[in-house]
């Protein structure tokens, strides 16, 4: 083992591509002005290339709960998953309001329920998947602020609420079908 990341001469290497949403976050200033466009993209690509780390709380239920540290105040520290991904590459990005190809792109991609507030823009990342936990890429970008486009659970969409919907769902739980249109997809398999 090496940082955290299992070396081993056989296995899989997967990669995955996603779309993020960019929606401004408040700034940490007094006046808590919201941040630039071009500043959560320069924070987004400040991930490529180094290793993204959280921890899962263990629970079976989705959304599932990231954070950078355990809290001191869990009865089993041990329990919480370390998860670790990198970003290897960040699109152009997409705007998805202003215009009318923007406006387009807006409803191609989530629909006549709108996109999430205050989503600006979005861009597509390609994704290293360093532990094996498919999961994580949901909701460690979502904890660093980047939904994925059509993720219900972890801000990437805006929950389908239709009555149609709902007959649809017969009985079973809503937000497990508002997910999918999740803009995820596994790239390249290599095997090591």
């Amino acid at each position: 083992k090496s940082g955290g990341v299992q070396s081993s001469s056989c296995g899989i290497h997967k990669s995955y591509r996603c779309l993020v949403c960019i929606v401004p976050q408040k700034e940490q200033s007094e006046g808590g002005a919201p941040a630039s466009m071009a500043g959560e993209i320069d924070r987004l690509r400040q991930y490529t290339n180094t290793t993204m780390k959280h921890f899962l709380e263990p629970s079976i239920r989705a959304p599932k709960r990231f954070v950078e540290t355990v809290p001191d105040d869990v009865d089993n520290a041990d329990s919480w998953a370390e998860c670790l991904l990198r970003i290897t590459n960040v699109s152009e990005v997409c705007t998805v309001v202003g215009n009318a190809p923007s406006e387009g792109l807006s409803r191609a991609l989530w629909g006549d329920y709108g996109k999430p507030d205050g989503c600006i823009a979005v861009a597509e990342c390609e994704i290293e998947l360093l532990t094996g936990r498919t999961h994580q890429i949901r909701g460690q970008l979502a904890a660093e602020g980047f939904p994925l486009v059509g993720d219900v659970q972890y801000g990437g969409a805006v929950p389908n609420t239709s009555s149609l919907w709902k007959e649809r769902c017969k009985g079973r739980v809503e937000s497990f079908l508002d997910s999918e249109h999740l803009a995820l997809q596994c790239c390249p398999l290599e095997f090591l």
